[in-house]
């Protein structure tokens, strides 16, 4: 976990390494479904890890049209990118 430059998953236990990833990392935590309260990006902020969340858009269905899908794959893709960029400075 020290040479890791970006950690990205779902929300979860395995996020506390990010207690130990060096300052100047960044992670991104995706939540699916309503649940979204993020706790491992606040107990790595004190150590200069930068934190991210993606959370999924609420669905009706398990099955989207492919408009839908698209624009999903858009958002992230944005998201994605913002997130990159922040490593960059």
């Amino acid at each position: 976990m020290s040479n890791t430059g970006i950690l990205v998953g779902m929300h979860g236990a395995g996020f506390v390494n990010a207690l130990f990833l060096p300052r100047g990392a960044v992670t991104v935590e995706l939540f699916a479904g309503r649940y979204y309260s993020s706790v491992y990006g606040r107990y790595a902020a004190p150590g200069g890890v930068s934190a991210y969340s993606y959370h999924e858009p609420e669905v009706s269905s398990v099955t989207s049209s492919p408009q839908d899908q698209a624009a999903e794959l858009a958002v992230l893709d944005f998201f994605f990118r913002m997130v990159c960029a922040s490593m960059v400075r």
